[in-house]
């Protein structure tokens, strides 16, 4: 898996530049073909080794490091046509649920690699068809009104309607993206393994609604058309990034995603030790 190492890392944070050039140091020591995303490389004087995320698919990485967060893997995730290799994710001063390991324990993540005491942890996508351009999620599909506007929506599975009515807006998530803005809405959160999809109203205005309810789980396996029933445009977010908009009349459809995403992980309860750090972080004994 170190054959060939590509590097990502946030530039705008001083200590994430330190973790990359730990993380080079140790390659070094080991004798590893890696590369590291331009911008990154040109931060820390390095451009012999940069490459534009642009070139991956050319690339071939066996395993990309990603140094930063959470936001840091979406963005990579966004940038690259195709599927991605492995990744080992590394949280630098950061919040975030993907990451396991923080810079001063990388050297031992990659002995661990070496030796092959690791587990990849494949996690489901979801994918969205807007007026024929498909786009892969992660996390969610958010669709929001306009500021201080209800938009109205109808969504629909397999066919037969779910639910309508008014709201702020309407998540489509991954079991990934529970954790993300479907939690702060009060969603439900779902263990990675499962293939699930949720879908969230957000503060939907409960007279308006054909049935009572704001939460729904369905397999992944289904498929979902959202509706614009109203007056105005719907802006759609992926991954947190406003990717699109679908006018009065105009629709949607999410279905499961033909690839995974796909983290290097040493611990097989990585999720729940996560969550377990939540905890510890609210009684300041721990950076999230």
């Amino acid at each position: 898996m170190l054959e060939k190492v590509f590097i990502v890392s946030r530039i705008d944070k001083k200590e994430a530049l330190e973790a990359l050039k730990t993380v080079i140091n140790i390659l070094e020591k080991k004798r590893s073909n890696f590369l590291v995303e331009s911008n990154a490389a040109e931060k820390i004087c390095i451009s012999h080794v940069g490459v534009p995320i642009s070139k991956l698919p050319e690339i071939k990485p066996t395993l990309i490091i990603v140094i930063g967060g959470d936001g840091t893997i979406l963005r990579l995730h966004s940038q690259v046509k195709g599927d991605l290799p492995p990744i080992l994710p590394v949280r630098v001063a950061t919040f975030g649920f993907l990451s396991e390991l923080e810079p001063f324990n990388v050297e031992q993540a990659i002995r661990s690699i070496e030796e092959g005491k690791f587990y990849l942890e494949r996690r489901q996508k979801l994918r969205v068809d807007v007026k024929g351009r498909e786009t892969d999620i992660v996390n969610e599909l958010a669709m929001l009104s306009e500021t201080g506007k209800a938009a109205h929506l109808k969504i629909m599975v397999n066919g037969s309607v779910l639910v309508k009515g008014s709201m702020d807006g309407c998540l489509v998530a991954t079991p990934t993206g529970t954790l993300a803005y479907n939690l702060s809405t009060g969603g439900p959160v779902a263990d990675p393994e499962l293939s699930l999809m949720t879908i969230t109203l957000i503060n939907p205005w409960p007279f308006s609604l054909s049935i009572p309810i704001k939460f729904f789980i369905l397999p992944l396996t289904k498929i979902i058309k959202a509706i614009n029933e109203g007056s105005r445009e719907i802006s759609l977010f992926i991954d947190g990034v406003q990717q699109d908009k679908i006018g009065p009349g105009e629709a949607l459809v999410v279905s499961k995603a033909e690839s995974e995403i796909t983290f290097v992980r040493l611990s097989k309860n990585f999720f729940y030790e996560r969550l377990q750090n939540w905890e510890k972080k609210k009684q300041g004994r721990y950076m999230f």
